[in-house]
């Protein structure tokens, strides 16, 4: 890069040591707080209730309210506080949800129904991914997308 260093700091060699050193002590201090914490242990006290109350459900109605109450929390956790999807592409779902909505405007039923089948054949954005349905809230795009396909599907 062009940097020389002054003779008096030292080595490159010891500089890099250092910035190791201070780096991994910074590191294992964070790694120990976020895993030995008070409030890490209550979020993984709770976590664990929640997975034996969805487990331990009877009904239909109790799962649901189980599951509720753990994709809250889950959202409320600080590792998962981005709803944001990784199983889909987003993305790719709002521009084709656009497009279908375009056609519709149009009023083309050939374009229409070519657009359908090419989007549902081919599992637009990964859509079909069974872990994004594993959960009781589905992402909203997709149930804007979906709305849209039954729209088309009723003309």
């Amino acid at each position: 890069f062009g940097l020389k260093l002054p003779r008096s700091v030292g080595s490159s060699r010891t500089l890099l040591y250092i910035g190791l050193g201070l780096t991994t002590t910074w590191l294992s201090q964070y790694l120990f707080r976020q895993r030995f914490s008070y409030e890490a242990r209550q979020r993984r006290l709770r976590r664990k209730e929640l997975a034996g109350a969805v487990r331990d459900s009877q009904t239909y109605e109790e799962w649901f309210e189980a599951m509720k109450a753990d994709e809250a929390f889950g959202l409320k956790d600080k590792r998962c506080q981005d709803h944001h999807h990784e199983e889909f592409d987003e993305e790719l779902v709002r521009y084709r949800l656009q497009s279908l909505q375009a056609n519709r405007h149009r009023g083309n039923v050939g374009e229409m129904m070519f657009a359908l089948r090419a989007d549902l054949l081919r599992s637009l954005g990964n859509m079909a991914e069974s872990r994004i349905h594993n959960q009781v809230s589905v992402p909203l795009i997709i149930k804007e997308y979906i709305e849209e396909v039954r729209l088309q599907l009723m003309i």
